[in-house]
């Protein structure tokens, strides 16, 4: 990623998109880390990529800064965990649904069927972003959630092949479990279709085993 990109691509897409990238000697996930996150995109904008994309389903509280989306709710740290120090660093973040604020999938789907959220609009929306940024049908992209997934599938899978349906990092859970399973379900995949970013496989690395083993004591702990 180049400066002059980002800029253009921060102006454009900042008020509701992000990158997998968190400065982790933030403790928690509220509006207070939202400058530190921030900071860390800017200083590493050669790491961004959208080799992998993750996506959501739509925003479920209002985003105070640029790039705040995926860096500033309570299970965002389920993100950090599983992708900070790994092979997908600096992977593009967004959602399906835009401008739409709502905590609830199932409210989001009510109005998808009734009509008064007009998804082909959202589709054209989407296709228009994913071609400014630069994924194309080589990138994976990490559905988190069912209705995520099922709209994807449906509407740009054919186009995007190269996708995985993902548990939402919002479902009941342990952080441990959560970053376990995740991993687990991307390793299957990336040796299914032989997928690499840069030549590299996916694979749980010394810092990402380390994050593990901090995750499980910590639910240890709390027992």
């Amino acid at each position: 990623m180049n400066y002059q990109k980002y800029e253009n691509l921060k102006s454009k897409y900042g008020d509701y998109s992000s990158w997998a990238l968190w400065d982790d000697t933030v403790s928690t996930f509220t509006s207070k880390r939202l400058e530190p996150d921030y900071q860390k995109i800017e200083q590493n904008v050669s790491s961004l990529h959208t080799s992998v994309v993750l996506i959501g389903l739509n925003i479920s509280k209002p985003l105070e800064k640029l790039w705040a989306n995926f860096h500033c709710g309570k299970n965002d740290a389920k993100l950090m965990y599983a992708f900070n120090d790994s092979l997908f660093k600096g992977a593009y973040m967004t959602d399906i649904i835009k401008d739409e604020i709502d905590v609830s999938s199932s409210n989001i789907e009510s109005k998808l069927k009734s009509g008064e959220i007009e998804l082909e609009k959202h589709i054209l929306r989407f296709l228009t972003e994913m071609d400014d940024v630069g994924a194309n049908e080589k990138s994976l992209f990490l559905l988190f959630g069912n209705l995520a997934y099922s709209i994807f599938a449906e509407k740009l899978g054919s186009q995007y092949p190269n996708h995985l349906k993902c548990k939402h990092y919002s479902a009941r859970g342990t952080q441990y479990d959560y970053v376990k399973n995740l991993w687990e379900s991307i390793l299957s995949h990336s040796k299914k279709v032989s997928f690499t970013r840069n030549n590299e496989s996916f694979v749980v690395n010394q810092k990402m085993s380390s994050t593990l083993v901090m995750l499980e004591q910590k639910m240890k702990n709390k027992r």
